[in-house]
């Protein structure tokens, strides 16, 4: 876990339920779903 933190930083202490009701938590489209997950995925291959 601690390799993870060093790589990705730590998660925050708190109530996980915070974004709820924000106008920012609207759900994603499919594509733009798609897109997101597509570069993540491309982002994370490149540093495992």
């Amino acid at each position: 876990m601690g390799r993870d933190e060093r790589q990705y930083g730590a998660l925050a202490e708190g109530p996980m339920d915070g974004w709820k009701g924000r106008p920012q938590a609207a759900e994603p489209s499919a594509e733009e779903f798609d897109l997101l997950w597509t570069e993540a995925r491309r982002t994370l291959g490149r540093s495992a």
